[in-house]
């Protein structure tokens, strides 16, 4: 890559947002890039558990699970505790489900995860006990090939089991009494679910259209002129253009020491993604 590469579209990292813009990017004709700060990929979503919360999802109807616009935006209007904007909950219910169905068809495979209810059913006027929450289905590490090494492996999550696995099986705590000879060939197969999982897929299906993704590149700032942002300047003063626009999807603030300490008073809350 040199300075005189021209993009359709830069984005920012490498979790499950920055991913998907990509392969968004990708599939609609444009020439996409992913700069990771980070000598690994995944951001944050690696170290999650991946769940994604759909309402009236195809999934669902397929199994049976009988959801209404309006109890989906009611359960929002719960949490959302009278701060939520109504526009955009409105787009976020009216539009995820074809979303998660777009890429469903651009090859990242979900399922249903069975025995998660809503966190406030039985309490929240809309909720449901099944049939909203998602997760990818387990994928081999070594179906990323090369990229394999590529992404960061969590220490902390159980990434070799579905979250619906995880439940039903008893939760974290009860790990001594899982399948240990299932889990042992998961591992051996270097199985991925849960976060890990998520951007293993998204990554398998960038491999395969040739998408270009970089780790260890420290964007300094927007490239701005006229008023209108058209690239961006690593700090090595390189300048990347992109014709469409640049993408920011680098999470929140755990990245910085100074604003985890102040908001959240956690001592290394930052130190594994800090560059």
């Amino acid at each position: 890559m040199s300075a005189g590469d021209a993009w359709d579209v830069v984005i920012l990292g490498s979790g499950v947002a920055g991913l998907a813009a990509s392969l968004a990017a990708s599939e609609l004709g444009l020439r996409p890039v992913v700069l990771e700060k980070a000598s690994t990929l995944g951001g944050g979503t690696v170290s999650s558990y991946g769940l994604i919360w759909v309402g009236q999802n195809h999934l669902a109807q397929a199994a049976g699970c009988g959801d209404t616009r309006d109890e989906v935006l009611a359960y929002m209007r719960f949490l959302g505790g009278g701060s939520a904007a109504e526009d955009r909950m409105a787009a976020f219910v009216d539009h995820s489900p074809g979303v998660l169905k777009f890429f469903e068809t651009c090859g990242i495979r979900f399922r249903l995860i069975c025995g998660l209810t809503d966190h406030y059913y039985g309490t929240a006027q809309g909720a449901h006990a099944a049939g909203r929450s998602v997760e990818a289905e387990l994928i081999s590490g070594f179906d990323l090939a090369d990229w394999r090494e590529r992404v960061w492996a969590p220490d902390d999550v159980p990434s070799f089991v579905t979250a619906e696995e995880q439940v039903a099986w008893g939760g974290i705590n009860s790990a001594s009494g899982w399948d240990q000879a299932l889990v042992a060939e998961r591992k051996r197969r270097d199985m991925r679910g849960k976060g890990f999982g998520l951007i293993s897929h998204f990554l398998k299906a960038l491999r395969a259209r040739g998408v270009t993704v970089l780790t260890d590149h420290h964007v300094a700032r927007l490239a701005v002129d006229d008023q209108r942002v058209t690239g961006v300047v690593l700090r090595s003063g390189e300048r990347l253009t992109a014709r469409k626009g640049v993408v920011l999807a680098t999470g929140g603030y755990n990245a910085n020491p100074q604003m985890c300490r102040e908001f959240e008073q956690l001592p290394g809350f930052a130190r594994r993604r800090r560059a």
